[in-house]
């Protein structure tokens, strides 16, 4: 199952597109950085980001209480 939403301004034009993935289908790079700089955290969703001119990954993590994006 694909979960994915789009958005567009007033006038249609095509903001950006944000898709559901699993953690472990992000780049190398993404995956190394969150184990390195959020240890001890869970990875609890990660959308992939794609604008116009762009492209990035939005991970989701949570320790205990804690949540951050």
């Amino acid at each position: 199952k694909i979960v994915s939403s789009a958005k567009y301004s007033a006038t249609g034009e095509w903001l950006e597109t944000e898709q559901h993935t699993k953690f472990s289908e992000t780049p190398t790079a993404v995956q190394n950085f969150v184990k390195t700089n959020y240890t001890g955290f869970n990875v609890e969703t990660c959308e992939k980001v794609v604008r116009p001119a762009q492209q990035f990954y939005e991970i989701f993590v949570e320790k205990g209480k804690q949540n951050l994006e």
